[in-house]
């Protein structure tokens, strides 16, 4: 993928977004959407480049605690198994 190719997805989600098409947007996509993001970012990581997954002040506290959440419960991992899952360097 090209930087301009990532550059227009990521237009294309932020025009979602901005007219409020979300009703069009079944929850598949947006979960396909999620999981590419996350894995991108990981493969990125992998590659030395160490970076936080988003810029401070992109997302509200509430918006964190949501996904982060709703990503613990989809590979159904308790918060307190990840901060072990940490401290084995397992992450």
């Amino acid at each position: 993928m090209s930087s301009a190719e990532a550059e227009a997805a990521v237009r294309a989600v932020e025009r979602v977004l901005e007219l409020r098409q979300m009703d069009d947007l079944p929850p598949q996509a947006i979960q396909r959407l999620v999981s590419l993001a996350v894995k991108l970012y990981i493969a990125k990581r992998e590659t030395g480049c160490e970076f936080d997954p988003v810029a401070e002040g992109d997302l509200t506290a509430t918006e964190v605690s949501e996904t982060a959440s709703g990503l613990l419960r989809a590979v159904r991992l308790e918060p307190f198994e990840l901060g072990w899952w940490r401290r084995l360097g397992q992450l």
